[in-house]
């Protein structure tokens, strides 16, 4: 369809500055999606020596411009990194937010619309995510309007966090907005209703349950359709895709 713009978020598990793998991840998101726009989770610092060439090789070869990024300590070469690059012919630059000591976010212009990157990640020696993504979202949700499209590992579900209500409030702030769950608009499965998603996004390889925990939101309008990637292809990682 003309006019189509295709965005994929993927939490790929990226261990080490000087682990390799990351390139391999790095091509397949690229083949497996041919997207327009990606956002990419536990990515390395694009700088790090042992790769930014060979990184900048590869997103050359795709006509894929450098990412725009940011990590826990921007600079540090050993940091794993929220991504989010394009095709050359998309117009991409980064927005003024909020965010103040929470992580990790980036707020960008991609054509006419607006795109908000998530990488959740808490502070909480218990792991819990959702009341710092609440926190972020009410810091800006002047920001947040139908043109913002949000997508990326948001790390929260009614079942994984301490506090459902901080789900809830969430999901009210989207929905007031008009963006929508757009696996939850292609399936018709209601959200956080008294059962798990039947697709996954997340895999814990401990005992816990797997979780779907990665989102992309936009206005109903916006969105045509949704594809998860399944857990045998994406085995290089703890995350699957979402392309919408």
């Amino acid at each position: 369809m003309e006019n189509t713009i295709k965005i994929v978020t993927w939490n790929c598990e990226y261990s080490a500055p000087k682990d390799k793998k990351f390139l391999s991840k790095l091509q397949k998101i690229i083949e497996w999606a041919d997207a327009d726009v990606y956002i990419m989770q536990e990515c390395p610092n694009p700088s790090v020596k042992e790769m930014s060439d060979e990184i900048s090789n590869i997103l050359e070869s795709n006509d894929m411009k450098s990412p725009l990024w940011i990590g826990h300590k921007r600079g540090k070469t050993n940091d794993s990194c929220l991504w989010i690059f394009a095709k050359n012919n998309i117009t991409l630059s980064e927005l003024e937010h909020e965010s103040a000591d929470l992580e990790h976010y980036i707020f960008c212009k991609v054509n006419d619309f607006n795109i908000l990157g998530i990488w959740a990640y808490t502070k909480d020696k218990k792991g819990y995510y959702a009341p710092m993504l609440w926190e972020y979202l009410k810091k800006n949700q002047q920001r947040i309007d139908a043109n913002c499209i949000i997508a990326g590992d948001l790390n929260f579900d009614k079942y994984i966090d301490r506090n459902a209500d901080n789900v809830d409030k969430i999901y009210k702030l989207l929905n007031d907005k008009k963006l929508i769950s757009a696996y939850h608009k292609q399936t018709g499965e209601p959200f956080g209703k008294g059962k798990r998603e039947t697709e996954k996004t997340y895999y814990d390889k401990s005992s816990n349950p797997s979780s779907h925990i990665d989102y992309l939101f936009a206005t109903s309008d916006k969105i045509i359709c949704t594809k998860l990637g399944t857990r045998n292809e994406w085995r290089n990682s703890d995350h699957v895709p979402v392309l919408v």
